[in-house]
Order: C-alpha cells, then sequence, then structure tokens
C-alpha cells in the first residue's frame, strides 16, 4: 500500500463510543457518518406551487393525534435548506420535540443506501430497528435509539426515514423531550407509537411539498475503492494479525475502514484500522 497510511487502534468496548462528551473518535466517523440524516440533496423548484413554512407545519400538524401543538417553527420549500417542521407535542402525557422535513435524493444513489442503512449496534445502540419495502416501491428505515450513544440521559430519539422511488425523502423524527438536547426528559417514551411514526412518513400528504422540490440529480458515478482500501480486505488483514486467544464477536468492513470486537478472555475490546491513500506527503510526520 504504497504512499497509503493505516491507523490502528484499540479501546475496551464500555469507552467505544467517544471520551463521554458525545463526540465519537475520528476512526469512528466512518461508521457514524452514514447514521446522521442532514438535509437531502436539494434541486430546482418543482411543478407543484411552493408552500410557505406555515403550510408545511399544518400538514404535520394535520397527521398527528389529539393534543396540544406549541413552539412552532418550520421553512417553507423555497427555503435554501428545504422545507420542515419543528414543534412541541403534548398528548396530556408530557411535551415532547417532533421534526420532519422534506427533502429530494437519487433513490439508485449510495447517499440513499447510507441513510436507510440500519445502524451498527457497536456503535450506535438502540432498543428496535427495521427496513420495508412498500408496496409502491418505496424503502422506510425505523430506528427506536438514544440522542447520545453513550446514554448519558435517557433521552430517546425515534426515527423514520422515507425514500421514494421517484427520490423523494421524508425524515421524521420525535423525542421523549420537548427538546432534541438539553431538556429534561419528560416522558417514558415519544409520543407517538413505531406505527403512527411510520404512518406519518409515508402519509400522501406530503405529496404537495414533495412536487414543490423538483428532483434531485443523479449521484455521480462511484468509482471503486482504491487499491488496498476494500473493507473486506482490511478486515480479512485485521482478523488475520489477530493473536489466536482473541475471540471476534462482531466485526465489519467498509471502504477504508474496518473494525472487530474481540475478547481474550479478560472482556471486551474494540479494534479498528482506517487506511488512506496517496498520503505520501505526511510521511516525514509519521
Amino acid at each position: 500500500m504504497d504512499g497509503s497510511v493505516v491507523e490502528y487502534r484499540a479501546s475496551y468496548t464500555a469507552d467505544a463510543f467517544g471520551d463521554g462528551s458525545g463526540q465519537s473518535r475520528p476512526g469512528m466517523a466512518a461508521q457514524l457518518k452514514v447514521q446522521e440524516t442532514g438535509p437531502s440533496t436539494k434541486s430546482s423548484p418543482g411543478k407543484g406551487p411552493q408552500l410557505s413554512a406555515q403550510q408545511v407545519i399544518e400538514t404535520l400538524e394535520k397527521l398527528l393525534p389529539e393534543g396540544k401543538v406549541s413552539g412552532q417553527t418550520g421553512r417553507g420549500t423555497a427555503d435554501q435548506f428545504g422545507p420542515s417542521a419543528h414543534l412541541v407535542f403534548d398528548d396530556g402525557k408530557g411535551k415532547a420535540a417532533i421534526s420532519v422535513s422534506v427533502g429530494t435524493i437519487d433513490p439508485h444513489g449510495k447517499r440513499a443506501e447510507q441513510l436507510l442503512k440500519l445502524p451498527d449496534k457497536t456503535f450506535v445502540p438502540y432498543d428496535s430497528c427495521r427496513n420495508e419495502t412498500l408496496a409502491d416501491g418505496s424503502r422506510l428505515t425505523v430506528v427506536c435509539r438514544y440522542e447520545y450513544p453513550d446514554r448519558r440521559v435517557d433521552t430517546k430519539w425515534w426515527h423514520a426515514y422515507l425514500v421514494t422511488p421517484d427520490g423523494y425523502t421524508v425524515d421524521a423524527s420525535e423525542w421523549n423531550a420537548p427538546a432534541q438536547k438539553d431538556a429534561t426528559v419528560s416522558r417514558a417514551e415519544p409520543p407517538l407509537t413505531v406505527g403512527q411514526l411510520r404512518a406519518l412518513v409515508i402519509s400522501d400528504e406530503w405529496r404537495p411539498v414533495m412536487k414543490a422540490l423538483g428532483k434531485a440529480a443523479p449521484e455521480p458515478v462511484q468509482q471503486p475503492p482504491a487499491q488496498g482500501q476494500d473493507g473486506g480486505a482490511i478486515l480479512r488483514k485485521l482478523k488475520a494479525l489477530l493473536p489466536v486467544s482473541a475471540k471476534v464477536t462482531s466485526e465489519r468492513g467498509d471502504d477504508g475502514y474496518a473494525y472487530v470486537v474481540v475478547n481474550d478472555g479478560k472482556g471486551a475490546s474494540l479494534v479498528d484500522v482506517n487506511v488512506q491513500p496517496n498520503m505520501s506527503g505526511i510521511e516525514g510526520e509519521l
């Protein structure tokens, strides 16, 4: 692997998520970045009429069960960051934040595959998760996870992400607190059941919002991994270098990255490797 940098680390899995600050270790980025949902690819305006922020908020309110709403904020379909709605919902059992955004994406691209992929429980603890393909070909992922991977507080984050065959996304989140972060937990669970959260994102009520966005451009064709970056090859090499006493309990390989969780009889540890090509310029610093 001439001109490549190989970074190797081991850590106890009890601290595999970071230093307690909620920030991931640099080597975890390859695993965590695909689970964080951000604004989908923004497209040119669509053929449908543009909707105001208030109209997007009202669409969300219409899909909620009976309860009180407050703190509504949102963006319209003409906003450069895409349409969204956020509010605090109270069904009488405690206030909870709920947010939804609508966007566009290449449904056949790598980004869609990454965002629909179930999280790796080695890095992202969750209570349940599911992938589903709907009758119309839409793909849906629902994950009941935690706001902080180290679970230093009991804030739960339930998240649903939908990609339609024609390249639109609906991204919904709910918490068991009135804010995503830095708010006291107000209830044991988020207000919408998994079934209700699913129904919210697949609702046809979002179609007018989608039509106002147009379509996303296709993603560029992905180039194959550089020599030495194939995740399967890195994983095989890593496992071959482990001591015979190390029992592998979990493993994964992605482009440029691989990890194993091993137990040598003294406790489980995370061992991961990053490989970066064309790094000869920093050879003297190593």
